[in-house]
């Protein structure tokens, strides 16, 4: 089943250092870095202390508001720094990344229950990485949403290619797709670009909205507002594509996956591609791979240059 979105009103704007079709690996990132800030609404507490030694997927701070709530390393080593701002306000966490353990969860043999895949991405720290709408809050580990959304169409200036970031994870993803739905007990709406389908048609367990239409048409919240409104009461879920690659890959093999392919564009970059790295890595494990013009004022942006946080070298 598919909906047809045509979105009439707003503008396709063309910058320079557009990112070429190639997939690297970053270069070796020291530390590792966690901002309770990129996550919206969320007052940290800390778990951990400076000097503490910890495995990969080990939670680091929770919701002071719902302790369930975790998030973890992406790496293991040892809790190198806790830099606080006015207040003592948690800024990040910065974690030297060493060889150590791993932490495993255990996942069902059986079939999966909603009850159960909540546990599991709750526990692995994968749980903040579900959005919630309206304010784009982490999501309530204890309502049921009216419908999950997992937009591919990108309309904002110099955004990734789905397409191509999800070329070598389509099976991933397709089980990811499975994982949601069982949780939602039906289908998830998957937003694709209707000039071109690629293998999302393919894609079971979906309804497909074949959205077109310049910028905000790739905006999620647009798409909610055009598919089906959310009124008083409702709740709306959103996971990110690759997100959804890393949710069904924690259920293959019981690890937290911290997975980030990252889309390095802009007209200073001199090799604008996609680099393959880890969340919380360093910006320089990214940037030594496409290098940019540093005879020029530049600015390191996390997300697009419309909606993006500014993000210091």
């Amino acid at each position: 089943m598919s909906v047809d979105i045509r979105i009439r009103k707003g503008a396709n704007i063309q910058l320079k250092g557009e990112s070429e079709k190639i997939l690297s690996d970053a270069s070796t990132s020291e530390t590792f870095a966690l901002k309770p800030d990129n996550f919206f609404g969320i007052i940290p507490r800390l778990i951990v202390k400076e000097g503490d030694k910890i495995p990969k997927g080990a939670p680091v701070f929770h919701s002071k508001k719902d302790p369930r709530i975790l998030f973890t390393s992406p790496v293991s080593g040892n809790v190198k720094e806790v830099i606080r701002g006015a207040k003592r306000k948690i800024l990040k966490i910065v974690i030297e990344e060493q060889e150590g353990d791993v932490i495993i969860h255990k996942i069902p043999s059986k079939s999966l229950t909603r009850k159960n895949i909540n546990e599991i991405l709750l526990k692995s720290g994968a749980w903040p990485f579900i959005k919630q709408r309206p304010y784009g809050i982490i999501a309530n580990p204890d309502i049921t949403p009216k419908a999950i959304y997992i937009s591919t169409y990108a309309s904002a200036p110099l955004d990734v290619d789905f397409q191509f970031l999800l070329k070598n994870n389509k099976e991933d993803f397709q089980k990811g797709i499975d994982i949601l739905n069982t949780m939602l007990e039906k289908p998830v709406l998957l937003s694709v670009d209707s000039t071109f389908l690629g293998f999302f048609e393919n894609i079971k367990g979906v309804e497909l909205l074949r959205i077109n239409g310049p910028h905000p048409a790739g905006n999620v919240s647009v798409q909610i507002h055009k598919h089906s409104p959310i009124n008083m009461g409702d709740n709306v879920w959103e996971v990110r594509p690759e997100d959804v690659v890393n949710i069904a890959r924690l259920f293959e093999n019981g690890q937290f996956s911290a997975q980030r392919t990252v889309a390095i564009a802009g007209e200073s970059v001199l090799h604008p591609q996609y680099i393959k790295t880890k969340i919380g890595a360093q910006i320089s494990s990214l940037t030594d791979i496409t290098g940019y013009d540093k005879s020029q004022q530049n600015r390191f942006i996390n997300g697009d240059v419309l909606s993006g946080k500014i993000e210091a070298a």
